[in-house]
């Protein structure tokens, strides 16, 4: 179970920084959006996101454990701005997964964080040993539930033009 956490947590990094390094403006404008980030620090956040998300997934590659508590931080980081946003009453896109930036966030999105929190938790809690099927498995996994995300919002997008 340990192992198949591991690789949904790595596909869902994976995948959300090579989306955003995809359309880096895309995610500019995101994080440009947010009224109480200035844009010096907007800048250089355009790349360190999606950098510091290749290297949590690296590290849950590596290092499972220490890659769990440092994508359980980042998750944490991630959702308490998206809730502020949301208790703020503001239609916020995220850019979570880059280009892909056409449904604003809300509950739906918290709930994800929550369960790739969950995962996380999981790689921590439960015994770790490889397991190449739990392994595959999670990877198949974070695949599916990645493209749903990104059909989600191509649906979207296609809706409102």
């Amino acid at each position: 179970m340990a192992a198949a956490c591991q690789g949904l947590l790595i596909v869902a990094f994976v995948g959300a920084a090579l989306t955003k390094l995809g359309n880096l403006d895309q995610f500019f404008r995101a994080l440009a959006g947010l009224p109480w980030l200035s844009l010096r620090v907007a800048r250089p956040a355009t790349r360190v996101v999606p950098i510091s998300e290749l290297v949590i997934a690296a590290l849950l590659a590596v290092l499972p454990r220490i890659g769990a508590v440092v994508s359980l931080a980042a998750l944490t980081l991630f959702t308490t701005i998206i809730a502020m946003e949301v208790a703020a009453g503001r239609s916020f896109h995220c850019g979570c997964f880059g280009g892909m930036g056409a449904r604003p966030v809300g509950p739906a999105t918290i709930a994800r964080n929550a369960f790739l929190a969950g995962a996380a938790i999981t790689l921590l809690v439960l015994p770790y040993s490889i397991v190449l099927g739990a392994l595959l498995s999670g990877l198949g996994l974070g695949l599916c539930l990645l493209l749903a995300e990104i059909a989600a919002e191509t649906l979207r997008m296609v809706r409102e033009t």
